[in-house]
């Protein structure tokens, strides 16, 4: 088949106008994958101003407390070979001993900072730690109880950033309030958090009622330890989307429009780690790992929605230009490659509407304002391309399906696979259906070519 043939082919066939129409679908990929690129970078753009805020406010918080940290002294005996002299060297130690029981109270309310056009969900937590301890027990380990530097006892809270909190925490002691320090314990890898110095826990109390009051900033969530024999964790904020996390989830919870609320009671078999330890840094690991609460994660991130909608905009080009062409194919018309071109770049800007937009009237009106413009200036293209208003109606209704479609695949993250494959399988039930009289042989063959190249006789 010689040039000219295959191009005549490709222009007047129209199984060639199909594969014409492939490879435009395929160079439309350059402004999709500049617009891909753009919702990448303010993407990044605006984790960077939520990073910027949250170090200044406060990030996730996860508090661990409060521990019952008690030095004792171990002491090592040896004689020297040479000298035969005993020797004594004196180690110190850190036993650490839970609550027998802990009620931690949660209270958090939202705060809302600006950087630029970008919104940064924020809170202000209210918490409150209160439970009792009993008298520390060294009989078990055999541990002298001379040995026990009772004067040197701490209770430690631990949380991930400390430099959050809003004003002098303190603790409720057997009565006797005492303010914290900053830091935790010298033992501990973590020192972010707080201690107090116990002076009284050397007696015969059996029991010591405690009571700790915290605020704090921070963003994204917050966990809590169960730390007790019996704990009870409580959350709850004006926040409508809450994602649960941790080792466990709730017990019990309510979640409305106004927000939610959370309960977890955790049983003291169902941990990992024991009520006390000899060595307060082969516990610690164990604590971090059966941490409990809540994640505040937005309920609509219009970034990654734009970047799932462009998933699916090869989809939007081939059916939009399979519509055309059975247009043009069944009312005998012809519509030029530089006219698709000019609807597929239409059909991109949507992309780009739907991401500018939603920065500032959120993701629901930018897809409704988007799909709204790309609707009527397609239709009214196609009115004057295919002629009639009829056939414009057949495009703008055809697309606009496909816009409440897609929509309903965002929506949809659970059934997506479900709507996505029953989708198809309609689109593509119908074009069968339109196309199952068409004589595929007769519109596949060459239109006659005049011989210019004949003899004269």
């Amino acid at each position: 088949m010689s040039k000219s043939n295959v191009g005549q082919w490709v222009s007047q066939s129209h199984v060639g106008r199909i594969l014409l129409l492939g490879i435009l679908v395929l160079v439309l990929q350059i402004p999709i994958n500049a617009v891909e690129g753009l919702v990448v970078e303010r993407s990044a753009t605006q984790r960077q101003a939520v990073n910027e805020i949250q170090q200044k406010w406060g990030g996730e918080q996860k508090i661990v407390g409060p521990l019952l940290v008690v030095p004792y002294q171990v002491k090592h005996y040896w004689t020297d070979g040479v000298s035969g002299v005993k020797e004594t060297k004196t180690e110190i130690k850190r036993a650490v001993f839970l609550p027998d029981a802990l009620d931690a109270s949660n209270r958090l309310n939202n705060e809302t900072r600006y950087r630029g056009i970008f919104e940064v969900p924020l809170y202000q937590a209210n918490v409150t730690l209160a439970g009792r301890f009993s008298h520390p027990q060294f009989q078990q380990w055999d541990i002298n109880p001379d040995d026990v530097l009772w004067d040197k006892a701490r209770l430690v809270v631990m949380v991930s950033d400390a430099r959050a909190i809003q004003k002098q925490a303190a603790i409720n002691w057997n009565g006797v309030e005492y303010y914290f320090e900053p830091g935790t314990d010298e033992s501990m890898q973590n020192k972010e958090g707080y201690h107090v110095n116990l002076k009284n826990i050397k007696g015969n109390i059996d029991q010591f009622e405690f009571s700790i009051q915290l605020l704090l900033n921070g963003s994204n969530g917050l966990y809590v330890a169960p730390l007790g024999k019996d704990s009870l964790v409580k959350i709850d904020a004006p926040w409508p989307d809450p994602s649960f996390q941790g080792k466990w989830l709730p017990t019990s919870r309510e979640i409305n429009n106004d927000g939610f609320g959370a309960q977890w009671q955790i049983p003291y078999l169902g941990r990992n780690f024991p009520q006390q330890s000899r060595d307060v840094s082969s516990i610690l690991y164990d604590i971090k790992q059966s941490l409990v609460g809540v994640a505040l994660i937005s309920p609509v991130d219009h970034y990654r929605m734009s970047e799932r909608s462009i998933k699916y905009q090869m989809l939007f080009l081939f059916l939009t230009f399979i519509v055309i062409w059975l247009i043009e194919m069944l009312a005998k018309l012809q519509v030029h490659i530089m006219q698709y071109l000019l609807i597929g770049a239409g059909l991109c800007t949507f992309y780009l509407l739907e991401l500018s937009l939603s920065e500032h009237v959120g993701f629901y009106w930018a897809y409704g304002i988007a799909t709204t413009a790309i609707v009527t200036m397609v239709s009214a293209y196609s009115y004057v391309v295919l002629q009639t208003g009829k056939r414009a109606a057949v495009i703008g209704a055809s697309l606009a399906a496909l816009y409440v479609y897609l929509f309903t695949l965002l929506q949809e993250q659970n059934y997506a696979l479900l709507i996505g494959s029953v989708g198809l399988f309609v689109m593509l039930t119908m074009v069968m259906y339109i196309t199952r009289h068409i004589d595929w042989f007769k519109i596949t063959q060459l239109p006659a070519v005049k011989n210019e190249a004949a003899e004269p006789a």
